[in-house]
């Protein structure tokens, strides 16, 4: 039975796009432009204007968490929520109109469905504000759930012990929030599913909301329910159609690019197919994007009026299944002429070789970034130790990365969790202790290294064993003690004479610009991990970022202002090579060595062959790991 109504109710939805497909194609067309050129710009101009007044350019990381606390943070979620919101209700909007008019044997030009729907923007955009106020308030609980999943099993040691050992509680905080999550994604989707058909309601005229909502909860009993269950599977096959269809387009390049490369001398061949990827990339995503946002509208407004007096004539398509084969060879027929074919080819192969020259010109240059060892080189032994730092000096590396904290009697020391337990298997708290009570604990498991090499050293111990050897790449670690750590550190690189051989970052502002004054010498850094604004306006030295914060239009952007950026923690080969490519200054790895090797071999290659690194699939995405 549900087989067939999901079989008849596809069949149905289908005809009905391959009938209005031309008036939905221009009305996705106009809400495109409405939104890239009037919504954008004016959203991003009032948003900015709000939250980033006088001197304050950029809050990121654990500033967010308690900027989103406030009146004006959580305003900012409402309305980021309701503009995100706006272009797909405005689109679905203009497709309703579209369906209903056809439902009813009216036709009307897609300006005139402009031009109706433009005065009820602000009545759509209040709808979507309140549905994104609605969705933040549910959506308490479900944080509030996490929140005390995490305070039972997570809170009696460091977070990295957790991750790294995976005891039981770590375990058991896995299990109970999974099965949190599922409880509430079922109750979410359930909710979302009765409500999703007040949004037609709505733009029927059942108004104000509350009025839709109870028109859709009526509406959504018994065996309607099962409509909705399409409406999920229509998501669920677009969103894999979408997926499969780009690995397919990817590996299919990939594989053509090999093969032309190994074949063919020339460069361009293999540009015109760099072009022609990311051309036939785009129009795969806008055909998709357009085909499964139009079939889910269509089965959501079938649904709704299958409940109206418009039922009979919702089933009814005037396009029988036979009818398709035919048209669809006779409009073959007239394209396949040369006289048609040809300048059809002329003009789909144009951008191709536009963007094959783009490519071109973007070929990379030979990779100069430099080498930092994270946590002094954490797969070459012990983190935060001598003894990863030695090894990593033998690999030529140009960096080490260090975190350092303060003792309870103020001494600064090489470490980087707020208790001891991960690495020596002591719950004590470094704050909580002094340095003659830890300095003899030793690190890690590796009875072939020698005792002293992997005690928890000082800050002066690391300065004193790098000096002309190595710099120092050194975070200040803050666990909410000690606000002299900034002047501490500085006042030891001082005493060492080594600020050119160092340089000093934090994930707190406020420390770095402590630095700067007490030492404008040492270049600072800034570390971030998501930011909302730019970060490149933070006036440091470089950036210390994540990969998927690093992009090319980021670096070049930072590099413009004269800013380096560093990008953490790359430990996969594949990674490091498109880091590399984008144009980093700097790679923070637990593997310096690969990076190192791997900077060789990339300087070995021509620019050409640089640039097919780009469209090589074969390479293992694996992290590197230490022998």
């Amino acid at each position: 039975m549900f087989t067939r109504l999901l079989d008849e109710t596809f069949r149905s939805a289908w005809w009905r796009f391959v009938r209005l497909w031309k008036p939905m194609a221009w009305w996705t067309l106009i809400t495109w432009l409405l939104i890239g050129v009037i919504l954008v710009p004016l959203t991003t101009g009032v948003l900015g204007s709000l939250v980033f007044r006088g001197d304050r350019m950029i809050i990121a990381d654990e500033e967010i968490l308690s900027w989103l606390a406030t009146p004006l943070g959580l305003g900012y979620i409402l309305l980021v929520a309701g503009l995100t919101v706006i272009g797909a209700v405005f689109r679905y909007a203009g497709i309703f109109h579209i369906i209903t008019n056809d439902l009813k044997n009216q036709s009307e030009p897609v300006r005139n469905t402009l031009l109706k729907l433009l005065p009820d923007l602000p009545a759509l955009f209040k709808l979507c504000l309140k549905t994104a106020g609605t969705a933040m308030i549910i959506l308490i609980p479900v944080l509030a759930g996490l929140a005390g999943v995490y305070w039972i099993w997570l809170t009696e040691f460091d977070i990295n012990y957790y991750w790294y050992a995976r005891p039981d509680e770590f375990w058991m905080a896995a299990a109970a929030a999974g099965i949190w999550l599922l409880f509430c994604t079922a109750i979410l989707l359930w909710l979302a599913l009765r409500s999703l058909p007040a949004l037609p309601a709505y733009l029927d005229g059942h108004r104000p909301v509350r009025r839709a909502l109870a028109q859709s909860w009526a509406n959504t009993k018994g065996r309607a329910v099962r409509f909705l269950w399409l409406l999920l599977l229509c998501l669920i096959a677009w969103f894999l159609i979408r997926t499969f269809s780009h690995a397919l387009l990817y590996s299919a390049t990939g594989f053509t690019a090999d093969v032309l490369s190994a074949r063919i001398t020339s460069i361009t061949p293999v540009l015109l197919l760099a072009g022609l990827y990311a051309l036939l990339s785009f129009l795969l995503d806008v055909a998709i994007s357009f085909i499964g946002f139009s079939l889910t509208a269509i089965v959501l407004t079938k649904f709704y009026y299958e409940q109206t007096d418009l039922h009979s004539v919702a089933p009814a398509v005037p396009l029988g299944v036979s009818r398709l084969p035919s048209r669809a060879a006779s409009f073959a027929r007239k394209w396949v002429y040369p006289q048609r074919a040809v300048p059809v080819l002329i003009i789909l192969l144009l951008p191709g070789i536009g963007a094959g020259s783009w490519w071109l010109s973007q070929a990379p240059d030979e990779p100069g970034y430099t080498v930092t060892a994270h946590r002094a080189g954490a797969f070459l032994g012990p983190e935060n130790t001598l003894y990863a730092m030695e090894r990593t000096i033998e690999t030529g590396a140009e960096y080490v990365e260090i975190d350092v904290q303060t003792t309870r009697d103020g001494e600064v020391v090489v470490f980087h969790d707020a208790d001891l337990k991960r690495m020596t298997g002591d719950s004590r708290r470094i704050k909580e202790v002094s340095y003659d009570e830890i300095k003899d604990l030793v690190q890690g498991g590796d009875a072939d290294i020698p005792d002293g090499e992997r005690r928890i050293a000082t800050l002066d111990d690391f300065l004193e064993h790098s000096k002309d050897r190595i710099k120092l790449n050194i975070e200040l670690k803050y666990y909410g003690s000690d606000p002299e750590l900034a002047r501490k550190t500085v006042e030891r690189v001082q005493a060492h004479d080594m600020e050119d051989q160092v340089i000093i970052m934090s994930f707190d502002r406020s420390a770095i610009r402590e630095v700067q004054q007490l030492a404008p010498e040492i270049p600072t850094g800034y570390l971030a991990t998501v930011a909302i604004g730019d970060l490149t306006r933070v006036p440091v030295d470089f950036l210390a970022v994540p990969r998927p914060v690093a992009t090319e239009p980021f670096i070049r952007s930072a590099q413009n202002r004269d800013m380096e950026v560093h990008v953490w923690t790359i430990n996969n080969v594949v990674h490091m090579i498109d880091v590399a490519l984008r144009g980093a200054d700097s790679i923070i790895t637990d593997a310096p060595d690969v990076a190192m090797e791997l900077r060789e071999e990339l300087s070995e290659l021509t620019a050409g062959e640089r640039l097919l690194l780009r469209f090589r699939p074969g390479l293992e995405a694996n992290d590197v790991h230490s022998e």
